[in-house]
């Protein structure tokens, strides 16, 4: 809770609402917040005691916040503080049909934040990422058990050997993210999240076996809902895999859930033609990237300049990546290899675990493929690969930093402001991305032209191809 400003004491009593208020951090020295909220950020909420005038107090507030909360857009009632007193309401909110999340008892007093935004409650004391493990392998259960539990900052709070058992531990449970297998006996992960539906899938990471032949799985539970994927090793260190794991769930966690992304209507767009046609377009995307990238790729016209993109990717999956969107694209999308020269309606995606770079050879920008770049921490790296453009010296670029957890692309994005002639750089916004965290720290650095819409940047993009040609027509 640091940062926070200082709580307010909620004592006994006390009544909450998203009417006066559109969130609160408030310290509770006795009894506990019973909280009910909707899929539409509303809530309201009251501090109960365990005694004297306590039960009708709370019957009296849940039978005035009944027609709001039962309807079908409630979601679970919250019961967080004293065991005494969250015992009895959870014992009332039972017996007057309100569905609610297990009990979050405390000890001593506590402090409660409620951001109606994000439609999360934190308690100080509950600062742990609570993860479901769903995969039927018990070896391998056990062995994301150990390496999540490592970190400090998560908690497996339940496991599941197959997936027809998840719904029910989704409602008893509450986690705050699920890794999931995709394959598994009688429902596979994809069906899964289909039978959950937009509305209860909760924030999910892939924990799979990637094989190009099971990479159209991976890419269908993407579009039904999943926010990463993670590459299950048949062999690992345990050190190694509860650090990826641990930034892999963090990054989850914190990202937005995509109820109804991708899907807003846009207005006009002004966007200053450039000089010339663009020589090269770059694009940079981590997490959420692979989706973010199918809407940008097919709403572009098919007279494009080169595109060249790097994805936090694995090995295996970027080849097949570049394939579907391949069938899906009015131009060719394929894996970068070395020494390609780049042509115009092409688009270039870096390979899994490799890094990609922009060479000149001979005059013309050629892919330079090598195993490492020192001092980047991602491979690809979208800094790696802005930089070799700006050493190749292109007189005209866009730049373009998609969703993504961390900063990969904001200090390569300011050495192509810096050395190229003429550089337009877009960054996605917060609201469409998965993870504002890539697109964020490029916006906040100064160097983003334009920050749009994920559905906003192929317009604009094609503004730039298109007005170039009608200037010149």
């Amino acid at each position: 809770m640091n940062g926070v400003p200082k709580p307010r004491t909620f004592s006994l009593g006390t009544r909450l609402s998203s009417a006066t208020m559109n969130a609160f951090f408030g310290h509770i020295k006795t009894g506990a917040l019973v909280l009910l909220s909707s899929d539409d950020g509303a809530f309201d909420g009251i501090v109960v005691g365990s005694h004297g005038p306590a039960e009708a107090d709370l019957r009296e507030f849940l039978e005035a916040c009944a027609p709001t909360y039962r309807a079908g857009s409630s979601r679970p009632a919250k019961i967080i503080g004293f065991s005494a007193a969250a015992t009895k309401a959870e014992q009332v909110l039972r017996q007057m049909g309100f569905s609610l999340d297990p009990a979050r008892t405390r000890p001593c007093p506590f402090d409660v934040v409620y951001d109606a935004k994000s439609r999360k409650l934190r308690a100080s004391g509950d600062e742990k990422i609570r993860v479901l493990v769903v995969d039927d392998s018990k070896s391998v259960r056990l062995a994301l058990k150990k390496a999540i539990d490592l970190n400090p900052d998560m908690l497996v709070c339940g496991e599941s050997e197959d997936a027809g058992s998840v719904p029910d531990l989704l409602d008893k449970l509450n986690p705050d993210c699920m890794t999931l297998d995709i394959n598994m006996p009688d429902m596979n992960g994809v069906d899964l999240l289909k039978a959950l539906g937009a509305s209860r899938i909760p924030k999910t990471l892939i924990v799979s076996s990637l094989r190009k032949e099971t990479s159209p799985l991976i890419f269908d539970a993407l579009e039904q809902g999943a926010i990463d994927y993670y590459h299950k090793a048949e062999r690992f260190d345990l050190e190694s895999l509860s650090k990826e794991m641990g930034e892999r769930i963090r990054g989850v966690a914190n990202a937005q859930l995509r109820r109804n992304a991708y899907v807003r209507p846009v207005g006009g767009l002004l966007v200053k033609p450039m000089t010339a046609l663009p020589d090269l377009i770059a694009i940079g995307s981590s997490t959420g990237g692979t989706e973010a990238l199918k809407v940008l790729l097919t709403k572009l016209p098919r007279n494009i300049p080169p595109i060249v993109i790097a994805q936090h990717i694995p090995a295996v999956f970027s080849a097949a990546f570049a394939e579907r969107m391949n069938s899906l694209c009015p131009f060719r999308v394929q894996e970068g290899s070395h020494g390609q020269v780049l042509e115009h309606g092409n688009v270039y995606v870096a390979p899994g675990s490799r890094q990609m770079r922009i060479i000149r050879n001979g005059g013309k920008l050629t892919i330079d493929i090598d195993d490492n770049a020192a001092g980047e921490n991602y491979n690809p790296s979208v800094n790696n690969l802005f930089r070799s453009i700006a050493a190749c010296k292109p007189p005209r670029c866009v730049a373009v930093i998609l969703t993504g957890m961390g900063r990969d692309g904001t200090d390569g994005l300011a050495v192509m402001k810096r050395d190229l002639k003429e550089v337009v750089a877009i960054a996605q916004d917060e609201e469409s991305s998965v993870v504002w965290g890539m697109p964020g720290e490029a916006t906040k650095s100064g160097k983003v032209d334009y920050v749009f819409d994920i559905n906003v940047i192929p317009l604009a993009l094609a503004k730039l191809i298109n007005s170039v040609a009608d200037k010149s027509a």
